[in-house]
């Protein structure tokens, strides 16, 4: 079944989401994963995420 959806990512400091959401504003589907970040170098207050392990 063909459905139009929008996806709506986000890479957060602890988490990685993906939500599909219909033209109704229904979420029709979802998933997470963990995400683990680091210290930048640079900064001590800043949060760096590796390419890879997302």
């Amino acid at each position: 079944m063909k459905q139009e959806v929008i996806l709506v990512l986000d890479c957060g400091a602890t988490n990685v989401r993906a939500i599909a959401v219909n033209r109704q504003g229904k979420i029709v589907a979802r998933a997470s994963t963990p995400n683990a970040s680091d210290i930048a170098m640079e900064n001590n207050t800043w949060h760096q995420w590796s390419l890879d392990a997302i």
